[in-house]
């Protein structure tokens, strides 16, 4: 369990906190502000201005709704990777894919040697950060989700492209840790695509978190989490993120199997659905997964990021959620 070292890191949060996996709803505004830049009709200095304003809005969101852990939103974030390989040398657009609905992306081609120049996320993190006395995570790709979402046609194997990506990826996250920041996130909605590849996935991990003055949480969505739960603990990182109600809850039935020495995010709230579940509802998951771990090894979110959701939705989805998590913390000493 990681308690202690958010607390040698100088980070104070509840037992049981509520935060997000780290994607806001993206306001029309903003996806207008989105399509202006991609057009040319912004330039550099209006762009940062506009996602500025985002980010400001929803501290201010997460703060009025009582949650424990913030992030800043993801604002400008139309694409998970694309927008993170475009600020690194070495890519190049591709064709477009289809990603879940209807939705398309350009995907990234891996045509030279990958390098970091500069901070990607730095900027946007410390100005959230200098909203709020309450820890702001940062989220990054993590290394394998990065390369499952590229072409490679520049490393003889994935398992050298997929070091390369993460040495690159550790600079961002060495740049945002001298920046202050203490909890880094690590997004891998791809790492239950080939359980042939855990391996590369974990050792890819560790190259990015491996002596990292932050507490490390892996957020794993869209897989078999039950088959793949004994796997998930070898994991580099100090809590697990998992996708709970999309699958059932599987996960929290497996840890009787084998002993859980991490911390564990729990989503209760299903983004891909519209409806609102009550506290109660979202209560009742999270004593699902108590009943097995621990009250201090638990933190409390959705299942994956925002971006699905309208405002609205999710601000009544969030006040369920915190409303839960605050009723679960009675008696628990927080």
């Amino acid at each position: 369990m990681s308690r202690p070292k958010l607390q040698q890191l100088g980070v104070d949060v509840p037992i049981l906190p509520a935060t997000t996996v780290g994607s806001a709803p993206e306001t029309p505004e903003l996806a207008a502000t989105r399509t202006a830049a991609a057009r040319g009709e912004l330039d550099a200095g209006q762009l940062a201005a506009k996602r500025q304003e985002a980010v400001a809005g929803w501290i201010a969101t997460q703060e009025s709704l009582g949650l424990d852990i913030l992030t800043d939103g993801e604002p400008g974030r139309g694409d998970g990777v694309g927008w993170f390989t475009a600020h690194l040398k070495g890519f190049k657009p591709g064709g477009l894919v289809r990603t879940r609905g209807n939705r398309f992306v350009l995907r990234p081609v891996l045509a030279g040697e990958v390098r970091w120049t500069a901070p990607v996320t730095v900027a946007l993190w410390s100005h959230a950060q200098g909203l709020t006395q309450k820890p702001v995570k940062a989220t990054l790709p993590g290394p394998y989700s990065l390369l499952a979402a590229s072409c490679n046609e520049r490393y003889p194997t994935r398992q050298v492209a997929c070091r390369a990506l993460a040495r690159e990826i550790r600079r961002e996250a060495d740049a945002l840790v001298k920046a202050g920041c203490r909890i880094l996130q690590l997004d891998e909605p791809a790492l239950g695509s080939r359980a042939d590849e855990l391996e590369l996935a974990s050792d890819a991990i560790r190259i990015v978190t491996r002596d990292l003055a932050a507490y490390v949480v892996v957020h794993v969505c869209y897989a078999d989490l039950g088959t793949l739960w004994p796997a998930l603990l070898d994991l580099p990182a100090d809590n697990l993120d998992l996708e709970m109600v999309n699958g059932d809850f599987a996960v929290p039935r497996s840890p009787a199997k084998a002993a859980c020495p991490k911390d564990v995010s729990i989503g209760v709230i299903d983004v891909l659905s519209a409806k609102a579940d009550t506290p109660e509802t979202m209560l009742r998951r999270v004593k699902k997964a108590l009943a097995v771990l621990k009250p201090e090894q638990v933190w409390i979110d959705p299942d994956c990021g925002l971006r699905s959701r309208t405002p609205d939705e999710a601000v009544t989805q969030l006040t369920a959620m915190v409303a839960a998590a605050r009723e679960a913390r009675r008696g628990r000493g927080g």
